[in-house]
């Protein structure tokens, strides 16, 4: 069965049922119905707190270790995460998608398409499937400048 690329089914545990291939029929008919959408109750989203761990150069020592290297300090870092629940994430990506087709589209047709580069997927080649990450970016800002 083939489906459209903003359906990513997610495993998470959330509120209600998973949703499977077999529910793509019905999900597309439903989120794809603007009438539907405007009455629909979202779940609340399901909060999650992630500590990493971190290592910052210590600004209070100037001394190094005995490898030469600068000591460092303990600290943490908490990443608040939220789940949306599963028809509540394929809503959001389904209208994500539309928002940012449209959005490539007057990008294009106001000559932006080499000026704004944040939060979009630019292919490093056109038909390539790999896209620009911020040092291919740079470069081509280099390369604009000695021109």
């Amino acid at each position: 069965m083939e489906t459209e690329n903003w359906f990513k089914l997610k495993k998470y545990p959330h509120i209600g049922y998973h949703i499977t291939k077999l529910d793509y029929n019905w999900v597309k008919e439903y989120i794809s119905n603007p009438r539907k959408i405007q009455t629909h109750s979202f779940l609340p989203y399901i909060h999650k707190c992630i500590k990493q761990r971190k290592f910052r150069a210590d600004p209070a020592r100037t001394d190094k270790t005995p490898t030469k290297k600068r000591f460092r300090k303990k600290g943490g870092k908490e990443r608040h995460i939220h789940f949306a629940s599963h028809l509540d994430s394929l809503i959001f990506s389904y209208y994500n998608n539309l928002l940012s087709t449209a959005y490539e589209e007057f990008i294009k047709q106001k000559n932006f398409n080499d000026s704004v580069v944040a939060y979009r997927k630019i292919p490093i080649y056109p038909g390539s499937q790999n896209n620009k990450c911020n040092i291919e970016f740079a470069k081509s800002t280099f390369d604009f400048i000695k021109k």
